[in-house]
């Protein structure tokens, strides 16, 4: 068990010195220091990495720093926005969601997913599985809550 968690602990060093040159290398930080909570600040977010190509570029190679595991893509979008703004937001589109497939953090995502390796389909699967999840997410949390609060 120790040997494994040795070895665990070295890959994480590993891998954080990996992400430090990294980090310095990005001057301009535009990822928000809070995920968005609410629709309105989460569109404004959106019309400026629109217009100003430098912002959406730089988020780009933010967001390859976020992680490189296995969760990669669902990491980049609790980043970005709560679990409470996913629910209301989702793939496709409904009659009562708005579609995330055409904003341009969906493709800054989507860039990152895919220098990084990733398939196409992965980010596809991922990015619908993080909003159809959402709500099941904040039910999960809200009930360890409730239950650390009754103990």
């Amino acid at each position: 068990m120790f040997i494994r968690l040795t070895s665990e602990v070295q890959s994480l060093r590993k891998e954080l010195q990996e992400l430090k040159p990294e980090r310095k290398k990005t001057k301009t930080l535009v990822m928000p220091s809070d995920p968005f909570k609410d629709i309105e600040s989460f569109l404004e977010f959106e019309k400026g990495l629109q217009e100003i190509n430098e912002a959406f570029i730089s988020l780009e190679s933010e967001l390859k720093l976020v992680a490189k595991a296995p969760n990669f893509v669902k990491n980049c979008w609790k980043k970005i926005i709560t679990d409470e703004l996913g629910e209301r937001l989702c793939w496709k589109g409904t009659d009562t969601k708005r579609s995330v497939r055409n904003f341009s953090t969906t493709k800054a995502i989507r860039n990152a997913t895919l220098s990084l390796g990733y398939t196409e389909d992965t980010f596809i699967k991922d990015t619908r599985t993080f909003f159809q999840f959402a709500k099941n997410r904040i039910k999960l949390r809200n009930d360890y809550k409730n239950k650390k609060n009754v103990n």
